[in-house]
């Protein structure tokens, strides 16, 4: 099933204020309790011209580890000429994940479409959704023009038993991932899974 992301007003309270609850606009995932409070970008499918298809594929890392990959693809924008829909570079990624697995998470595997090898990246914490003890993984910025995108690769490297389903936890063990334009003002979200 597609991700359709949606913007709710979200009742959110600080642990320990004691000021009441605030209504906030948040981007809530469906099938999840995972919501992104005024997100800085527009996290729109089919935005821009990158997307993610909705199947995982995994291939061998490095020593005990394993690369769970989102494939990347290019669609036609629902507005081409729009700011984010003429954007032709995929600047970096951010994955969400339980917090209490981020030990398990030891990098990123970037492959270009065509290339034959994996370029191996650290990872780069967010901050923790105390509430849904959920923390964002992002990659630093790689820079991809369309032609790199198109058929590229963007794997989380999970170490030992760790895989999608006890790193993401979300709608049976699916991940999330946004992409970045050059801007950090358009960021489309798709959902990946294990066949």
């Amino acid at each position: 099933m597609p991700f359709d992301p949606k913007m709710q007003l979200v009742r959110m309270a600080r642990a320990g204020s004691p000021r009441p609850p605030t209504l906030r606009r948040c981007l809530c995932l469906l099938y999840t309790y995972v919501c992104i409070c005024d997100p800085r970008c527009n996290t729109t499918q089919r935005l821009t011209p990158f997307a993610a298809t909705p199947f995982l594929e995994t291939y061998p890392g490095r020593k005990t580890t394993t690369l769970y990959c989102f494939n990347i693809s290019l669609v036609t924008p629902v507005d081409p000429d729009s700011f984010c829909g003429s954007t032709t570079t995929l600047r970096s990624v951010e994955i969400w994940a339980d917090v209490d697995q981020r030990a398990r998470i030891k990098g990123f595997g970037l492959q270009t479409a065509g290339s034959t090898g994996f370029t191996f990246v650290p990872q780069i914490w967010g901050p923790v959704d105390e509430a849904t003890n959920i923390i964002a993984v992002k990659t630093s910025a790689f820079y991809w023009a369309l032609s790199d995108a198109n058929g590229g690769k963007v794997c989380l490297e999970l170490d030992g038993p760790a895989t999608p389903q006890t790193i993401c936890k979300f709608n049976g063990g699916a991940c999330w991932i946004a992409l970045f334009d050059e801007s950090k003002d358009c960021c489309p979200i798709y959902q990946a899974a294990l066949p």
